[in-house]
């Protein structure tokens, strides 16, 4: 549900912990791993539900992490993003909140609404200090859509932001 809408002095923001990654080949470094079934399966569905949002996104950030950056291209389908239009930012991976903020603050000002696609904890702690939420861990490709009452992403701080919505693939068993 979709609390109030998005204002000309505002931005949106679409923080996303990654899907569910496969931790079958023991192997890999830890920014090959791939998403299992089930996390190719909770982002596809992830998406659709983000893509018929009113205040979508127009530009998604992705940590270089397979595991996000396969939730990401996810996500830019269903919103009609070209794939090749994601922008990497390595600082989301193995990111604290400081380092998120430290993104979205270098955001583009041209993009009222943009997603991130991230880790735990860095996107768990991004939403708790943005929005005071006390969340203990976002779910595996959960979305938190939060409205910061800012002109300019340099100006984020911390508690400036309401959480308009919360969302996970366990809210809508399949």
């Amino acid at each position: 549900m979709l609390l109030h809408a998005e204002g000309a002095t505002s931005k949106t923001l679409f923080l996303v912990l990654h899907a569910k990654s496969s931790w079958d080949d023991s192997g890999l470094a830890d920014r090959a791993r791939p998403l299992n079934k089930r996390g190719t399966r909770d982002a596809a569905a992830m998406a659709l539900r983000v893509a018929h949002r009113p205040n979508r996104p127009e530009l998604i950030v992705t940590s270089p992490a397979l595991r996000a950056h396969r939730t990401a291209e996810a996500m830019a389908a269903a919103l009609g993003i070209e794939a090749e239009s994601l922008v990497v930012d390595a600082r989301i991976y193995d990111a604290a909140a400081t380092d998120v903020l430290e993104v979205i603050r270098s955001l583009d000002d041209r993009h009222a609404r943009v997603m991130l696609v991230g880790h735990h904890p860095g996107i768990t702690e991004i939403v708790n200090v943005l929005t005071y939420a006390n969340l203990e861990k976002l779910p595996t490709c959960g979305v938190a859509e939060v409205r910061l009452n800012v002109r300019s992403w340099a100006g984020v701080r911390d508690g400036g932001a309401e959480l308009i919505e919360l969302d996970a693939p366990k809210h809508h068993p399949q």
